[in-house]
């Protein structure tokens, strides 16, 4: 499955619920359809579907040993993911919507909720704008409410976690120590053979010191198919600088999101704390209701 097919699965998703989202998540919406579909489909997929490292040895198994190592996992898998992940939440959201649709026509539908409304879930209808302009009534309840902020909270938690994994898959490709270099991508790529010689051992940490591999990515697993050569092999990585504009992009991209969650989060946390602080409890507008007149 493409980001082409995901992203189709998520907008199939969103037309059931858009009403539902605040300006902020309307916006995010828009930015990942841009960021995340156009543009790495107009450019991204012949660049990143290859590893294309090309390395300096004759040993058969070793070049693939190589591009094994340099490409644990792909950017263009990472990003798919990413894209992935958004549904899943959209999802999280799906399943409170079809809780709220089941408890209002279980407790009788628009007119009974608007006679007898239940302090526990606090049906209500809403205006909101539609993509195109409209004006829609949708039924809101506690149960929209907290599904909402509980999508928005597993969003911002994943996107954190993958702002770590490309910083870390940066990192293991560049060889850079510092967090922000991890995106510049050198014109050569140092594939370790980890031989258990402590001479060469002591080597590969003159070359690659502990701090410039990955926490995550690094594998001390002895490269088998590379062994004639002790200690590295040197390896080419193609459009090199190209890639490390596009590396940078993405991740500036996923910052962008993470910002936008997290504001949409806050956002939504005070119109919902603005609109409890305006509207007394339900049981204190019965209590004021049963009050004779004077």
């Amino acid at each position: 499955m493409g980001a082409g097919d995901i992203y189709g699965h998520l907008m199939s998703l969103k037309n059931l619920f858009y009403d539902y989202f605040n300006p902020v998540g309307r916006l995010y919406l828009q930015v990942q359809f841009l960021c995340r579909v156009v543009i790495p489909t107009m450019v991204l997929d012949d660049m990143f579907g290859d590893p294309g490292l090309t390395c300096d040895t004759q040993q058969v198994g070793c070049e693939q040993n190589c591009v094994n190592r340099f490409t644990p996992i792909n950017h263009q898998r990472v990003w798919e993911m990413e894209l992935f992940m958004i549904l899943f939440s959209v999802t999280i959201f799906t399943v409170f919507h079809m809780i709220n649709r089941i408890q209002f026509k279980k407790h009788g539908g628009i007119d009974n909720v608007q006679k007898n409304n239940t302090f526990d879930y606090r049906f209500k209808q809403s205006v909101r704008h539609t993509k195109d302009g409209e004006e829609k009534e949708v039924m809101v309840s506690r149960i929209t409410r907290c599904g909402y902020i509980v999508m928005l909270c597993v969003r911002l938690a994943c996107e954190f976690v993958f702002l770590y994994i490309e910083n870390q898959l940066g990192k293991h490709q560049s060889q850079n120590i510092a967090f922000w270099d991890a995106f510049n991508l050198k014109e050569s790529w140092i594939c370790s053979t980890n031989n258990v010689d402590s001479a060469a051992q002591h080597s590969l940490a003159q070359l690659i010191p502990v701090s410039n591999r990955s926490e995550i990515f690094w594998t001390d697993d002895l490269n088998v198919a590379c062994l004639q050569q002790r200690v590295t092999v040197t390896c080419w990585i193609p459009y090199s600088r190209m890639k490390s504009l596009w590396l940078w992009f993405m991740y500036i991209v996923l910052c962008i999101s993470a910002c936008l969650t997290a504001f949409e989060l806050v956002f939504e946390l005070l119109r919902q704390g603005c609109k409890g602080k305006k509207s007394a409890p339900y049981h204190e507008q019965q209590t004021l209701k049963s009050k004779p007149e004077n």
